[in-house]
């Protein structure tokens, strides 16, 4: 169990920032992109999609992995570019297919994703589950390691770890975060927040963020 008391103030106002044109964009935003990875959640769909638009996907909505130190690796094209010379897009796209719909345990799907995919990163690994299938997993961006340092919601050995192997996070790492983010999420519905979904977490993360700076 997670200890949410220190967050009670920021969640009793998160309705009303939900309600403003900022928090309005914010959580629409995240909702726009889980409309446009939409094709990726029914089978049919994603056997139809082509290199094309799945690399178009890709292009708008990855990110370039960053450094311990903040510094990014490479502009976002580049990076595309190198992950794919890497892994054929004909792989990629089984690989991915694995990582949605195998039956097996996520932590293990996870796992194989991360390495017969070798430049992806676990934000981007993230960002395919989580908007494809937003009502089940949940986006793991750098931010959320700093909100769980600056509310002191992790132990700082921890938070410590996560940071060290963020860039390529186990199976296991993210189950941890799914789990945490699955408690706050049932935490801001006692708090009355409505409509609560793990797009609307992620929204309220980035609210903590801005706060706790």
């Amino acid at each position: 169990m997670y200890d949410f008391f220190c967050l009670d103030k920021y969640a009793n106002e998160f309705p009303k920032y939900s309600r403003t044109t900022l928090g309005k964009i914010t959580y629409e935003r995240e909702l726009l992109i889980a409309q446009h990875f939409k094709q990726l959640a029914n089978k049919s769909s994603f056997k139809k999609i082509t290199d094309n638009e799945l690399i178009c996907l890709f292009k708008r909505y990855f990110s370039s992995p960053i450094r311990a130190e903040g510094r990014v690796f490479l502009k976002k094209d580049y990076y595309i570019q190198e992950m794919f010379m890497e892994t054929p897009i004909s792989t990629f796209k089984s690989e991915l297919f694995l990582l949605l719909y195998s039956s097996k345990d996520l932590f293990k799907r996870w796992d194989r994703f991360m390495t017969k995919i070798k430049k992806v990163d676990s934000y981007n690994t993230s960002v395919l589950l989580s908007y494809t299938f937003p009502e089940c997993y949940c986006l793991w961006p750098r931010k959320l390691l700093s909100v769980l340092e600056k509310f002191k919601l992790f132990a700082s050995v921890e938070i410590k770890a996560l940071k060290k192997v963020y860039n390529k996070a186990s199976g296991e790492d993210y189950l941890c975060i799914l789990n945490f983010m699955k408690s706050l999420k049932e935490y801001l519905r006692k708090c009355k927040v409505e409509n609560v979904d793990y797009l609307k977490v992620i929204t309220f993360i980035y609210y903590l963020y801005d706060k706790g700076r």
